[in-house]
């Protein structure tokens, strides 16, 4: 028989185990059939206790599993928080750096200048661009900027950024050049003439010698004379002149100036003018209105010189006639109208001829060919005997 308690074999006739001590209970006997069915449902009981405990330590070893996967989520979100967090702020630090250069001056201006090196036109005048933005006023920023556009042809572009350069610094001679160059190339003469309008100095108004052609200048006056006008035109870059005299186009029908232009008709006269250039470019047409009302010379003075005391004419008596500025005197000495084809040209005092005399004379303008009134005098000499 063994002990419930511990299984000790207990000997026959015991009541007490000789091992642990405990009372044995005493029970009926029972036959090895009952044993084996006891034995077996020990066995069960052992069996199913065995795999619960199985079940429980797998159930363990499932939730030990589930906290160290949770524990490992936690841990690669705790990381991978950790490097979005760093990435955001490499981002937020490259995007403040990106913006800090994007509004510098300095660092758009010095990329702009290594790309220009570089001949990548097309980065340098993203970099320029957003220099001039940066500073509305620098000039060197926009000069390279003007380099880049004429490397790559842009037209356009150059005349805006030339206009734009040259409201900063109205002697930029670069921008000035640069202009000129496009509206020549396109035949804009207009262009041209309107630019002129902003130079301020010699040196940009030497740029348009040859496009900006000065009208001619006129000796005289517009208006009305009474005496023979000589007319002188001029131009002040030694271009040649062409003008008319009855108010036509000088440019389509005029006479090239060579010298004095003579006023000396009576009557009215339209001169039109214009300049014309070696590049075959006329200056603004000019144009004068003259009125000649010619006045013919006054009636001649005549003073007779050297008589005597009683005013008697002698041996030694002149005639003196005075004439005035480019005219001549003309005379006769029988009573006729002195005519200048023929008649004695007056140059000294003349002498008086012997006898009872009368004295013609005319004033004759040079230039008008108009006569004076006549003057006529009587002379009375006699030649005194000795």
């Amino acid at each position: 028989m063994k002990c419930s308690h511990c299984g000790a074999t207990i000997e026959e006739g015991k009541v007490y185990c000789s091992k642990c001590g405990k009372e044995i209970q005493m029970v009926p006997d029972y036959n090895a059939f009952e044993e084996d069915l006891l034995t077996q449902i020990f066995a069960e009981e052992n069996a199913q206790k065995l795999s619960e405990q199985n079940q429980s330590d797998k159930k363990r070893d499932l939730r030990k599993q589930e906290q160290m996967k949770k524990k490992k989520l936690y841990l690669i979100a705790g990381i991978s928080i950790a490097v979005i967090l760093i990435l955001i702020c490499i981002v937020l630090i490259v995007a403040a750096n990106r913006n800090k250069n994007a509004n510098s001056y300095d660092y758009q201006y010095k990329k702009g200048v290594l790309a220009v090196a570089d001949k990548d036109y097309k980065s340098a005048i993203e970099y320029l661009e957003r220099a001039t933005v940066l500073d509305e006023d620098d000039l060197d920023s926009r000069l390279l900027l003007l380099e880049c556009y004429q490397a790559i042809g842009d037209e356009n572009a150059i005349i805006v950024l030339c206009h734009e350069i040259i409201n900063i610094d109205s002697s930029c001679k670069q921008a000035y050049e640069a202009l000129i160059d496009i509206y020549d190339k396109n035949g804009d003469v207009d262009s041209i003439v309107k630019l002129s309008e902003s130079a301020k100095d010699d040196n940009i108004m030497a740029l348009f010698d040859a496009y900006i052609v000065t009208s001619p200048l006129f000796s005289v006056e517009a208006g009305t004379y009474d005496t023979v006008q000589e007319l002188q035109l001029t131009s002040s870059k030694d271009n040649d002149i062409f003008y008319t005299l009855d108010g036509s186009d000088p440019k389509s029908g005029g006479y090239k100036y060579s010298g004095s232009i003579l006023l000396e008709n009576m009557g009215s006269y339209t001169i039109k003018a214009v300049c014309k250039n070696a590049k075959g470019l006329y200056s603004e047409v000019v144009e004068k209105n003259y009125i000649l009302e010619l006045k013919a010379p006054d009636k001649p003075v005549v003073t007779l010189l050297y008589a005597d005391a009683d005013g008697n004419i002698t041996e030694q008596s002149r005639i003196e006639i005075t004439v005035p500025e480019n005219c001549s005197a003309y005379y006769s000495w029988d009573e006729s109208t002195p005519d200048p084809s023929s008649a004695d040209k007056y140059y000294n005092p003349i002498s008086i001829p012997e006898g009872n005399n009368i004295l013609t004379v005319i004033i004759v303008d040079e230039k008008t060919k108009l006569e004076s009134d006549i003057y006529r005098g009587n002379f009375v000499y006699q030649q005194q005997n000795e």
